[in-house]
C-alpha cells in the first residue's frame, strides 16, 4: 500500500511540472436565430501530455465533451434562448503518460443570439408635471419582453421637428424643462441588447399652466421729442404661456435718470409710445402675462424724450428800485417742459455791448439787477434755454428807467445889489427870497446829479 501511494504522489507532481497545451483567442465567432458560433486556437504542450479533448460547459448548466485535434477550431451551441448573455467555459483535456486525463487552463468567452424584436410597450401615462420635471410610465410588453434591455423616451413640441430624446432602463423616466402650456408628442420605443428597435407607440399630452418668464433684451429704441421705441425679445422660459405683454409707462419726477441704452431694430416686438411731452423724463415698466393674467417679474426701463425749443416767457416785467437798480420778472409757459434756465440780458444804448445774467430754472423767476446808471433808459429781453442748453427760445423784452437822484442841491445865489446869501434849492425853486433878483446856480452834490440838472436861468418874484 506504501508503494502504490508514493506512485500516486509522484504522478500528481509530474503532471504540475509538465508545461501543458492550452486555449488561446476564445470567442464569439458568428451568431444568429437561436445559435451562437465559438472559435479559438490551440497552442501544443509538452509531447508527453497531448490534447484529448474539450469539455464546453453552457451558462454553468449543460456540458458536452468533443475532440478537435486542429491548431483551430470551433463549435456551433444551437437551441439557445434569445436576448440573454450566454457563458461558455472551455476546458481542454489532457493524456497522461498513464494513459489517464488531467484537465487544462479554462477559457472563457460570453454572447448573444440573433434579437427576438420585443412588441410595444402599452398605457403610457404621465404621473407627475411641475416646473422642475415631468415623469411618464409604462407597461412592459407582452411578447419578447426578456428582449428588451432599455427604452428610448422621445418628446417632440408640437409643430416643431426637434425631437430630443432620453434612455430609461425601466417602465418610468422623468424629463426635465419640458415647456409649461406646451403640446407634446412622446414616443415610447423597447430596445434589445444589440440596440434593435421594437414598435414605437406615441401619447400625445399637453403640460400644465404656468407663467411665461420675463421679457429679454428690453431696449430703448428710437427717441423723438413725441415718442420712446422700446424693443424686447420673446421669454426663453415658458415662452408657450405667454399670451400678452403688459406695457405701462409714466413720467419720472427726478432730476437724475439712468440712461438708456439706444439699440437697433431686430427684436421679436416693439412698441412705441406717441404722444408724449417734450423734454421729460419716463419709467417704463415691461411684463409677460398668460391667459390667466398671471405675470411675471417687471423690466424697468429709463428713458427721456428729446428736447424741443422752448417757449418765449409770455411776460417781462421791469420795476426801477432805486438810482442804480431794477428788478425783472418773467412768466412761465404752463405748458414748456423744455424750459431749463433764463438769459436775461440788459443794454442802455451807450455802452457797445448788452451785459447778461443767467438765471437758474429753480427759482422765483426774477433778477434784481444793480450797478445802474441813473435817470437812464434800459432795454431788458429774457430768453428761455432747454435743460442741456441746446435749443433757444425767443425773446421777450420790455424797457425802463432808473430813478432820479432826489438829493438837496446847494447853489450860490448872486444878488445884484448891495448884498448876497447862500440859499438853499429845493423842487426848483428859490426859497425866501425878498426882492427879485436874477438867480443863476450851479450844482455842487457831484458827478450824478449833473446828469438830471444841467442849468437853470429863470427869475422869482415874491
Amino acid at each position: 500500500m506504501k508503494y502504490i501511494l508514493f506512485y500516486l504522489a509522484a504522478f500528481v507532481t509530474a503532471c504540475a511540472a509538465a508545461d501543458l497545451g492550452y486555449v488561446e483567442n476564445f470567442h464569439v465567432k458568428e451568431f444568429g436565430t437561436g445559435y451562437i458560433k465559438v472559435a479559438w486556437d490551440f497552442i501544443d504542450g509538452d509531447t508527453n501530455f497531448p490534447l484529448h479533448k474539450y469539455s464546453l460547459t453552457i451558462d454553468s448548466d449543460l456540458t458536452s465533451e468533443f475532440k478537435c485535434s486542429s491548431s483551430s477550431c470551433s463549435r456551433i451551441i444551437e437551441d439557445l434562448d434569445a436576448c440573454i448573455e450566454h457563458v461558455f467555459d472551455l476546458v481542454p483535456i489532457f493524456y497522461t503518460p498513464t494513459g489517464d486525463d488531467t484537465n487544462g487552463q479554462l477559457a472563457t468567452t460570453t454572447g448573444y443570439t440573433t434579437d427576438e424584436i420585443p412588441g410595444a410597450v402599452s398605457n403610457i401615462m404621465v404621473t407627475a408635471d411641475t416646473d422642475a420635471a415631468t415623469s411618464f410610465k409604462w407597461n412592459q410588453p407582452i411578447v419578447n419582453s426578456r428582449c428588451v434591455d432599455a427604452y428610448s423616451v422621445c418628446y417632440r413640441l408640437d409643430g416643431e421637428t426637434d425631437n430630443p430624446c432620453v434612455e430609461s432602463n425601466s417602465t418610468t423616466v422623468t424629463v426635465k424643462n419640458m415647456s409649461a402650456c406646451a403640446t407634446y408628442h412622446v414616443t415610447v420605443t423597447p430596445l434589445t441588447p444589440s440596440r434593435k428597435e421594437g414598435p414605437t407607440i406615441e401619447h400625445v399630452f399637453k403640460t400644465h399652466d404656468g407663467v411665461p418668464g420675463k421679457p429679454e433684451d428690453v431696449h430703448v429704441g428710437l427717441i423723438t421729442p413725441e415718442t420712446i421705441q422700446l424693443l424686447w425679445n420673446n421669454p426663453s422660459d415658458n415662452f408657450l404661456c405667454l399670451e400678452r405683454f403688459r406695457i405701462t409707462i409714466g413720467e419720472t419726477h427726478a432730476k437724475i435718470v439712468r440712461p438708456a441704452m439706444r439699440a437697433v431694430s431686430g427684436y421679436d416686438n416693439e412698441f412705441t409710445f406717441t404722444p408724449l411731452f417734450p423734454c421729460t423724463n419716463y419709467t417704463i415698466d415691461i411684463c409677460s402675462a398668460n391667459e390667466a393674467e398671471m405675470t411675471s417679474d417687471k423690466v424697468i426701463m429709463f428713458a427721456a424724450t428729446e428736447e424741443t425749443d422752448p417757449l418765449a416767457p409770455p411776460t417781462v416785467t421791469v420795476t426801477p428800485s432805486g438810482p442804480d437798480t431794477i428788478k425783472v420778472s418773467w412768466g412761465d409757459n404752463e405748458n414748456d417742459r423744455c424750459s431749463g434756465s433764463f438769459e436775461v440780458c440788459w443794454y442802455d444804448g451807450v455802452h457797445p455791448v448788452e451785459q447778461c445774467q443767467e438765471v437758474g430754472g429753480d427759482g422765483d423767476n426774477n433778477l434784481v439787477v444793480h450797478d445802474l446808471l441813473p435817470c437812464s433808459n434800459y432795454d431788458f429781453s429774457v430768453t428761455v434755454h432747454s435743460p442741456s442748453g441746446t435749443f433757444v427760445s425767443n425773446s421777450t423784452f420790455n424797457s425802463t428807467s432808473t430813478e432820479d437822484v432826489r438829493k438837496y442841491l446847494f447853489i450860490y445865489l448872486f444878488i445884484f445889489r448891495f448884498s448876497c446869501c447862500y440859499c438853499c434849492l429845493t423842487d426848483n425853486k428859490v426859497q425866501n427870497l425878498a426882492h427879485p433878483v436874477l438867480a443863476m446856480f450851479s450844482p455842487h452834490d457831484g458827478e450824478n446829479t449833473s446828469t438830471c440838472l444841467k442849468s437853470l436861468l429863470t427869475f422869482y418874484y415874491l
